[in-house]
């Protein structure tokens, strides 16, 4: 880390960011856009004067802002707003909400947190690293730099490069970031957090050189506090990854725990949310069904000592489920799919065998099959009155529709389902066999 700390690792806040490799980011605004500014900046707490300005001195010497000059008229000129972080210092905002009206974007795709996580294979060495002020490594021409104009109790300011919260800047920083590494084998990406794996501590350190080398190379700062090199268990974009588990970290475990008791449906809509993050290692239908009336429109809010009771036990079965994660999947194992349907909800089971049983028989032992995704959720009105055997069916078609990045070219891919009639629709054919009008309800 001493080698890199003057170039890649450098985080000195007293000269100016390295620029990343490529052209500078247009501002995309239709130029028909009635320009919307603000001449009356938001008031600052008395408190957080200090340490807000010192932010902007800051930035002015990181090259991340400039001054509007003095007399220069502006079109676009935006609110800022400071709030406070959960460390209690003060976060200041810029409000681009009526540029990004009329703005557009390349939309390069980042894949999902968990599908990242998901990708890193069994029993790896495992490096992370973490950009510093990334989108202010990518600079915006000058000619476009008067867009992003806002005002403060000490005047005016201007972006040099890419602004957090204007609609596009994620994903030009996403596409210059991915394209310089395109060629590095072995990782995973999720914008500013890089996951690298290896089969040893020797490895991993020529990778973590030739990583850090490449990223100096092009302007890419990295934060050396978050630098994580050759570890058995990491965390990584809202995971922990163990060597052939995932689950989500600890803080949304202990956020979970910790949920306060709901005041109102707000509270309620929060709590769904939470879980909702964590739904794909535990069955989520049956868990938060006693509080899925309260969202119905028009009902009233009522808390009970019977709710309440019902909300504690939710939390602890929730935080039971998820606490020993899910496996990473393999491509290589016997994969099965065990769905199931009930008034209320649907669910799925996604399992792959881990024992030496001979045959691909699902639940051959107690320990051989182990889950490597769960989804489920609640029925729709007119799904609650299916037959059992359309409900059945129903349940196939959304469990193959949710798990299809697992399951879509597996070759033996087996469906359990604990309804026999089920069976002599289909015939133990397979899903080649079978045309999709026969999945339809």
């Amino acid at each position: 880390m001493d080698y890199y700390k003057s170039s890649t690792f450098n985080t000195c806040d007293h000269q100016p960011l390295p620029l990343m490799d490529g052209p500078p980011m247009r501002l995309m605004v239709d130029p028909e856009a009635e320009p919307v500014a603000h001449h009356t900046p938001v008031p600052v707490p008395i408190h957080w004067k200090e340490e807000v300005k010192a932010g902007f001195d800051q930035d002015v010497r990181l090259g991340v802002l400039e001054p509007v000059p003095v007399g220069e008229p502006v079109t676009w000129c935006h609110r800022m707003v400071v709030c406070a972080k959960k460390n209690g210092k003060p976060r200041r905002t810029v409000d681009f909400q009526p540029l990004n009206v009329h703005a557009t974007r390349e939309t390069h795709h980042t894949p999902s947190p968990f599908h990242q996580a998901r990708s890193v294979p069994n029993g790896k060495r495992k490096t992370v690293f973490d950009a510093w002020n990334g989108y202010h490594s990518v600079p915006i021409p000058e000619e476009d730099r008067h867009l992003t104009t806002f005002i403060t109790p000490w005047g005016r300011y201007r972006y040099k490069t890419a602004p957090q919260g204007y609609i596009a800047s994620g994903d030009a920083y996403t596409r210059r970031y991915d394209e310089i590494v395109a060629d590095i084998p072995n990782k995973t990406k999720c914008v500013d957090d890089v996951l690298l794996w290896a089969d040893s501590i020797e490895e991993s350190f020529f990778q973590a050189v030739q990583w850090l080398d490449i990223c100096g190379r092009h302007g890419i700062t990295l934060n050396p506090e978050k630098f994580i090199f050759g570890q058995d268990i990491v965390e990584f974009a809202g995971f922990e990854i163990t060597s052939n588990t995932v689950r989500p970290c600890m803080k949304y475990l202990k956020a979970i725990l910790d949920f306060p008791t709901p005041r109102n449906i707000t509270d309620v809509r929060s709590w769904f949310g939470l879980v909702n993050q964590v739904s794909y290692a535990f069955s989520m239908a049956d868990k938060m069904l006693p509080f899925r009336q309260l969202l119905k429109p028009g009902t009233p809010f009522f808390w009970d000592e019977h709710i309440n009771k019902l909300f504690e036990e939710s939390k602890a079965a929730i935080i039971s489920e998820i606490e020993e994660g899910v496996r990473i999947f393999d491509k290589s194992k016997p994969t099965c799919l065990a769905t199931d349907w009930s008034k209320t909800g649907i669910g799925f089971w996604l399992f792959q065998k881990h024992c030496s049983c001979k045959g691909s028989e699902p639940f051959c032992c107690n320990t051989g099959w182990r889950i490597t995704l769960v989804g489920s959720r609640f029925t729709h009105p007119a799904e609650s009155r299916y037959a059992p055997v359309e409900g059945e069916a129903l349940a196939v078609v959304d469990a193959l529709d949710k798990a299809r990045y697992f399951v879509l070219g597996c070759d033996d891919l087996i469906i359990a389902v604990d309804h026999k009639p089920l069976l002599k629709i289909f015939s133990d054919r397979s899903l080649e066999d079978i045309s999709i009008h026969a999945f339809e309800i």
